[in-house]
């Protein structure tokens, strides 16, 4: 009897434990369903809005980037050309005698000699600085105007450079004194 007892018991305390598992196991399933493992509609709403300040961010330094390379190297290539138009005709009319300075509406061209070459001339055709001995040669673009004065031996020559990048104008102005040696 006693072995029916215990084994009784054993039964009961199996039923009882089995029964308190089970009830364990069903109020974690409840933990798992009511935890908060995954993001809530309103804290994804929320990411989206920060990432789309931090992208709208990026576009907006994109785009002034995209602007301003362009007109920047614009005018960079407007600069060469005016140092390089003032390069040439200072170079020449340092030695020059017998200047001519031919004043027009737009643009002025000068004329004159130096010991090596007579009648060399420079003018703007179409936005560009021709100079002519014994043939033209085009010296750069996008020049808008030359304009010289002479005082005594004293020359002066401003040089007008103009283009438009992304429908943008850009100017540039240079200006320089010559001393005529030959005059």
């Amino acid at each position: 009897m006693e072995k029916s007892h215990l084994l009784e018991n054993l039964i009961v305390n199996n039923r009882d434990e089995s029964l308190s598992n089970s009830i364990r196991y069903k109020k974690n399933i409840l933990k798992l369903r009511t935890s908060r493992a995954g993001f809530t509609l309103l804290e994804a709403l929320i990411v989206a809005v920060i990432f789309s300040f931090i992208i709208a961010g990026i576009y907006g330094v994109m785009n002034v980037a995209n602007v301003s390379y362009p007109t920047d190297l614009g005018m960079l290539d407007l600069q060469q050309q005016a140092r390089q138009t003032m390069q040439w005709i200072t170079r020449e009319t340092r030695e020059a005698s017998l200047v001519t300075i031919t004043t027009g509406t737009d643009s002025d061209s000068i004329s004159f000699n130096t010991p090596n070459e007579s009648g060399i001339q420079y003018s703007v055709v179409n936005n560009q600085v021709i100079r002519s001995f014994s043939g033209t040669r085009t010296i750069a673009f996008n020049i808008a105007s030359l304009r010289f004065s002479q005082s005594g031996n004293l020359l002066q020559i401003q040089v007008n450079a103009a283009s438009t990048v992304l429908l943008k104008p850009l100017a540039f102005s240079l200006t320089e004194k010559v001393r005529l040696r030959n005059e």
